[in-house]
């Protein structure tokens, strides 16, 4: 019983390991949602120390204007972390926030920022998941940011109307 007890007190504290990281939409200040066709999105840790992580990008025609993420100087005090970025899993980055210098260690704070590109228009639009955070088991969901994202019939629908209403003047 008590090896049980000690196993699920282990599994526990690993797991919430990586419980303090969260995304935090507009972290440059913008308010969020963006009227500017550019937002911030920060990965933040409540807890002091390095961590390992991943993100997902499920769209990502919204890093056009970026390229992907990057460390903010709280996240890479002294070069150690690294963004890994795998080419046959388009949409994956393993981040890994670490500091090799016991004098200048990883402070909470915000660690690495993605920017994301593109008009957040009014309905018929709808929020869709656009970024998703994961613990360093790439299983655990942490967190989502929704974004707005065109649906692909609409766009046709749209582009159907514009041609009769073209037709319809000639």
């Amino acid at each position: 019983m008590r090896k049980a007890f000690v196993t699920v007190v282990v599994l526990v504290l690993a797991s919430s390991a990586n419980g303090a990281l969260s995304f935090v939409p507009g972290c440059s200040g913008a308010p969020w949602p963006s009227p500017d066709p550019v937002t911030d999105v920060c990965i933040v840790s409540d807890t002091d120390g390095g961590y390992a992580c991943w993100i997902e990008i499920l769209h990502l025609e919204v890093l056009e204007c970026a390229g992907g993420p990057d460390f903010t100087a709280a996240g890479n005090p002294n070069g150690d972390s690294q963004i890994n970025h795998y080419e046959e899993y388009p949409g994956w980055y393993e981040i890994i926030v670490a500091s090799l210098n016991p004098s200048a260690p990883v402070v909470a704070g915000d660690h690495v920022v993605i920017t994301l590109c593109g008009d957040s228009p009014p309905p018929p639009y709808e929020w869709r998941p656009c970024l998703n955070l994961y613990a360093d088991d790439a299983e655990t969901l942490l967190d989502t940011v929704y974004c707005f994202i065109p649906e692909p019939a609409t766009f046709a629908l749209l582009g159907l109307g514009g041609l009769v209403l073209l037709r319809r003047r000639v």
